[in-house]
């Protein structure tokens, strides 16, 4: 039993507690080890959607290209953090996966900063190191006689 304090009248109450049996225990265990799996599996899955295709991203413009190297990143990063883990037995294979997956990013970050050293305007990037300035919007097309509103001058 345990007393109780309390505050409002001043009394102590005796309030009993019921023992936890082991078999309590063992459900919380599982209920908080589940819970536990989805959440690293979501973290996982994160880490592997989020850091190669920035990766690819910044290293490609195309959209087509993008898709494909960041599936190779993807796997890349996936087989590297398998060969990681077994290599390492202390260091758990997700961790060592998105581990790869968001180095990759970093360097893929540091290499698209080092490439695009360039000054950004409102129409785009432009190239600090070329010393031609850059080329004019082209003229419009002139307007045929055939064109609606066109006048011929006599």
């Amino acid at each position: 039993m345990v007393g109780r304090l309390v505050p409002a009248t001043g009394e102590i109450k005796l309030v009993t507690i019921s023992p936890v049996t082991s078999d309590e225990v063992r459900k919380l265990g599982f209920t908080v080890a589940a819970e536990a799996t989805q959440a690293v599996g979501a973290l996982l899955l994160l880490g592997l959607l989020t850091g190669p295709a920035a990766a690819a991203h910044r290293l490609t413009g195309r959209p087509f290209a993008g898709i494909a190297l960041a599936g190779l990143l993807g796997v890349g990063a996936m087989w590297g953090g398998l060969a990681l883990g077994y290599a390492v037995p202390q260091l758990p294979p997700s961790t060592a996966i998105v581990t790869l997956a968001v180095g990759v990013y970093a360097v893929a970050a540091l290499v698209g900063i080092r490439t695009r050293r360039g000054v950004r305007g409102s129409k785009g990037n432009v190239d600090a190191s070329s010393s031609s300035p850059p080329s004019p919007r082209p003229s419009p097309p002139p307007a045929s006689a055939d064109a609606p509103g066109a006048t011929i001058a006599t």
